[in-house]
């Protein structure tokens, strides 16, 4: 059987994980990825994932970036979240001037980050003037490109508009060496992805680095990657770092479990406590495959034949709508036993799989789960 296109990404995923969990506790601490993780992602390609061949990048398959993403993330959230959403920036390269995108990705390290959608720039002749501040810029301290999505405004003070009346929405980048970058992320969960502000002052920008991302008229790339939009490959990305801090929230619980013994209590694994709901959470998201991965190889069939993406937006609007309703019974199944390595994840996180758990199994009674204990030393 054939590996899926960017598959050996998921190989140098796992086989960096070790490094990355030795480094998670300094990620936390410095509230940023430490430059020996993200020379080590830089260096085996995996920021390159979703960039086009035409650049030198992978144009992995959604399914190969995403189990790239689940490993990493089952090491540390944070340096998933980043190489996550700076994956997808990459993406931005199909929308741009060849010259432009080469500027930006070959140039070493090669990684852009922006934040939200937000303020306006002014047309002018051959670019844009920009001066504004943007914030939630996720991956900004490992970057050497930013960007930012904007409305423009033309010389006379209009608004430019697209054909159907709505606002044009314009991506700019720019050098980070052109922006200051604000310390602002100070929180409680995903420390180390340094989302933090930056902004520019007066800063021209020229035509060819700015993007009409996710137009398809604007469109240079012809594989099927590039027929979806990045904020469905963002959704795909998060759903997928979503899994694996998940899996290794359950096996460090799992590991727990078989090993402790409270005080005057029976064994951990013996306690209904824990038995009860481990076998809902253990049944079908940890099976092979997981239940996230027919999606997007169909997906990938759908749109090769079709050149449509309609089923992937319902599937991502229908998982997207389960989240919401299962945040609170998230937090009440996971708080007995979150392992305190992974307590900087927001429970979102776990949130999102019980949402697809939720939406993709049939109500069938589970099994009881079975929890061998560990292995040990001999008595001696």
């Amino acid at each position: 059987m054939n590996k899926p296109q960017g598959f050996d990404l998921v190989e140098r995923a796992r086989a960096l994980a070790p490094l990355i969990s030795s480094e998670a506790d300094e990620i936390e601490r410095t509230r940023r990825l430490t430059p020996a993780v993200t020379s080590a992602l830089v260096e085996n390609g995996l920021y390159r994932a979703l960039l086009p061949k035409s650049f030198g990048g992978a144009e992995a398959t959604l399914d190969a970036f995403m189990q790239m993403q689940e490993e990493i993330a089952k090491a540390d959230a944070s340096t998933a979240w980043c190489l996550g959403q700076c994956s997808v920036c990459a993406m931005t390269a199909a929308y741009l001037d060849p010259d432009a995108a080469s500027e930006i990705f070959n140039t070493a390290p090669g990684i852009l980050a922006w934040g939200a959608i937000a303020h306006e720039v002014r047309a002018e002749p051959g670019g844009y003037r920009a001066s504004a501040r943007w914030d939630f810029a996720s991956g900004s301290r490992q970057a050497s490109w930013l960007g930012a999505h904007v409305r423009v405004v033309e010389a006379d003070g209009s608004q430019r508009r697209k054909p159907d009346g709505s606002p044009e929405i314009r991506t700019i980048l720019f050098p980070v060496s052109s922006a200051t970058l604000h310390d602002v992320w100070d929180v409680i969960g995903l420390k180390g992805t340094g989302t933090d502000s930056y902004s520019v002052e007066n800063l021209f920008i020229p035509e060819k680095f700015a993007a009409l991302r996710d137009d398809p008229t604007a469109l240079r790339e012809q594989g099927p990657l590039y027929k979806l939009s990045t904020n469905m490959v963002f959704s795909m990305g998060f759903a997928a770092t979503s899994l694996g801090v998940a899996r290794a929230m359950l096996d460090a619980a799992t590991e727990l479990a078989r090993g402790k013994t409270p005080q005057g209590l029976k064994a951990m694994r013996d306690n209904n406590a824990v038995q009860g709901p481990g076998p809902s959470i253990n049944r079908r998201p940890w099976s092979t495959p997981p239940i996230t991965w027919p999606a997007p190889p169909r997906c990938s069939q759908k749109i090769r034949s079709s050149g449509a993406s309609a089923t992937c937006m319902r599937s991502h609007s229908r998982s997207r709508h389960a989240t919401r309703n299962m945040r609170t019974p998230a937090r009440r199944s996971c708080r007995p036993i979150w392992p305190r390595r992974h307590r900087r994840v927001s429970h979102a996180f776990v949130a999102s799989l019980l949402a697809m758990k939720q939406w993709a199994l049939a109500p069938t009674p589970p099994a009881p789960i079975s929890l061998p204990p560990r292995a040990g030393p001999a008595a001696g």
